[in-house]
């Protein structure tokens, strides 16, 4: 038995009360400033990448004017970027000029204000300076010490070498560059597919236990994307590995905890609904893993959702009963 941390799956980050000093990330709130415009990018913007923040434009939202090279995924990443810092985009606009797009993207902090503290806005700036890359070939990440959580941008440039190998490797980032979509008829779609050819059941009449497979295996494909790109990350930044050994693990039940951590839980549920299933009388076809009900499966439950919590790249083991279950 093996359960494994995703350190990219959490999203908890929040902004406490403005007079709350809460680091790596606080907002606070002092006099408007008339006009915060800040360029990142000493090189020309026809060759690079540029983030600008203006606060004049909107009385309600702060905007982050961006221009990058135009790539598969790199929208995906931008707006997973805002995500992570606990920001709200309230519209965006796009337009496109060759191999480069200029994207604005209008947003607010938790609490529904713009933003004006220049040290935010630096470190808002710098999150996404890392994600899109300096170049706009959005081959950069999110480091945690910039952002509190690491982001893993997939990108040719993590195959060595040149020549025909290259030029394979190009192809196929080229096709495989970006997450799977969670809105919901994208995850109709996911699980119609995984009724008809995983649970090989017909579309158009199956029950719930076969949708409740189905919904797990879409649910799993979201989280293999993040699984690979974690693995990668830990393998290019030669990260220590920590092994976690217990005899027991209380984890629970997996898919409503995965689609939360996802932050997809209204998505699915609304596309169920649709298909007319209720996610939650799917959840509960979901049986208990039965690794463990005692104190150390508790503790040691709790530790593995520490570790994850705390971005460590940490696997748990233990042993699997496969014809008992084990009560202490």
């Amino acid at each position: 038995m093996q359960t494994i941390s995703f350190p990219l799956l959490t999203n908890t980050l929040s902004f406490p009360n403005p007079l709350t000093s809460f680091p790596p990330f606080s907002i606070h709130f002092p006099t408007a400033l008339p006009n915060n415009r800040l360029r990142v990018s000493a090189s020309s913007p026809s060759t690079s990448s540029t983030i600008t923040v203006e606060n004049s434009t909107s009385d309600n939202s702060t905007a982050f004017l961006i221009r990058a090279r135009n790539k598969i995924g790199l929208l995906q990443i931008i707006t997973r970027v805002f995500k992570i810092l606990g920001l709200t985009i309230d519209k965006a606009t796009v337009e496109f000029e060759g191999d480069y797009f200029t994207k604005k993207f209008f947003v607010t902090d938790s609490h529904g204000n713009k933003i004006e503290d220049d040290e935010n806005l630096e470190r808002i700036k710098r999150a996404l300076t890392e994600a899109i890359g300096g170049n706009g070939d959005g081959g950069g990440k999110v480091s945690v010490s910039t952002a509190n959580r690491g982001i893993v941008v997939r990108r040719a440039g993590l195959v060595e070498g040149f020549g025909e190998r290259k030029a394979k490797a190009e192809r196929m980032f080229s096709l495989m560059d970006g997450f799977l979509k969670n809105d919901p008829f994208s995850l109709q779609k996911d699980i119609l597919h995984h009724v008809e050819y995983t649970v090989a059941r017909s579309r158009f009449s199956f029950d719930d236990y076969e949708a409740y497979q189905a919904l797990a295996h879409s649910v799993r494909d979201r989280l293999i994307e993040r699984w690979h790109d974690t693995h990668i990350y830990f393998k290019k930044t030669k990260s220590k590995r920590l092994y976690f050994l217990s005899l027991e693990f209380l984890m629970g039940r997996s898919l409503s905890n995965s689609v939360i951590n996802l932050g997809i839980q209204d998505q699915y549920a609304e596309a169920l609904n649709q298909l007319g299933f209720e996610f939650e009388v799917l959840a509960e076809q979901e049986g208990d893993a039965s690794l463990g009900n005692g104190g150390l499966a508790r503790f040691s439950a709790c530790q593995m959702d520490s570790l994850a919590t705390l971005d460590y790249p940490a696997w748990g083991y233990g042993f699997m009963l496969s014809f008992m279950i084990k009560y202490v």
